[in-house]
């Protein structure tokens, strides 16, 4: 017995947006978003070569004894 497969017909694939359209920066704008996001606040904290600048002030902290 011999069975014959049909063709299966493979959809055209959507036409891709030009890298200057509207749809491509808003989709790009999203991702950039979402990857600041992901980094989290971690990301917002400044580093720089110098170091703490408030280092050597004296700022008074309050501490867990509650003195």
């Amino acid at each position: 017995m011999c069975f014959k497969v049909p063709e299966v017909k493979v959809p055209d694939a959507p036409p891709v947006p030009s890298a200057d359209s509207e749809e491509a920066r808003a989709r790009r704008a999203k991702e950039v978003d979402a990857a600041r996001r992901q980094r989290g606040r971690a990301a917002t904290i400044l580093n720089t070569p110098l170091g703490d600048p408030s280092y050597g002030q004296s700022i008074r902290r309050t501490q867990l004894g509650g003195f």
